[in-house]
């Protein structure tokens, strides 16, 4: 039974998320081909457990105030690494820029994708031309990793928003369409920005 206790317990570590825990010999059969299998799945999902930490602190870890604005963001990945990312940046003395996306699919692919936007983002913060500008660098980036065989795109907004006027412009590529609720949170505008995903097509996807 000695096996069978072992095998129960790397479940049980499984299950609670401790991908730390390692099996011993458990012998030259069948069961000690599935404690070495086990071990090496085990390496897997900690160092995608790993990952998933260092992903979680290319978010922003502070909420921006502007003016009378307040931004709030949240990302719950249905795995350990996603592909969902969103950041903030200061524009001039009253500006606020404002990026968020969606890389299609899950796993390291989608993640070094994100990763791609934070950088983006970052370079945005010292020389930022406008929503449209931004989408199309990050547009061109894509499409540069698609020709060397990374087929992923992925759905973007960017946001200027003057924080004393409370204008804004934007560009879209590829995401629903934002909603602005009025004062008395009765009225609703979709603000109607079409454009395509980044990746997706050579032509100006916004």
């Amino acid at each position: 039974l000695f096996p069978l206790q072992k095998l129960y317990a790397g479940a049980e570590a499984i299950r609670s998320r401790n991908f730390a825990l390692r099996l011993p010999f458990l012998g030259r059969d069948e069961f000690g081909e599935m404690a070495e299998i086990f071990n090496t799945t085990m390496v897997d999902l900690e160092e995608l457990q790993v990952a998933g930490v260092i992903q979680e602190h290319l978010l922003p870890r502070q909420m921006p105030e502007c003016g009378r604005f307040r931004v709030f963001g949240r990302i719950v990945s249905m795995g350990e690494l996603g592909g969902d990312y969103f950041d903030y940046f200061r524009v001039g003395d009253n500006g606020l820029g404002v990026f968020f996306g969606d890389v299609a699919g899950h796993g390291i692919p989608a993640a070094l994708v994100m990763s791609m936007a934070k950088a983006v983002v970052a370079d945005a913060r010292s020389q930022f031309a406008g929503p449209s500008a931004m989408l199309q660098r990050a547009n061109g980036i894509l499409l540069h990793l698609k020709e060397k065989g990374w087929r992923r795109m992925m759905t973007a907004q960017c946001l200027e928003l003057d924080c004393e006027t409370g204008k804004f412009r934007l560009a879209n590529a590829g995401q629903c369409f934002p909603v602005v609720i009025g004062e008395d949170r009765e009225g609703v505008t979709y603000v109607k920005a079409f454009g395509m995903p980044l990746g997706n097509v050579t032509r100006k996807p916004y």
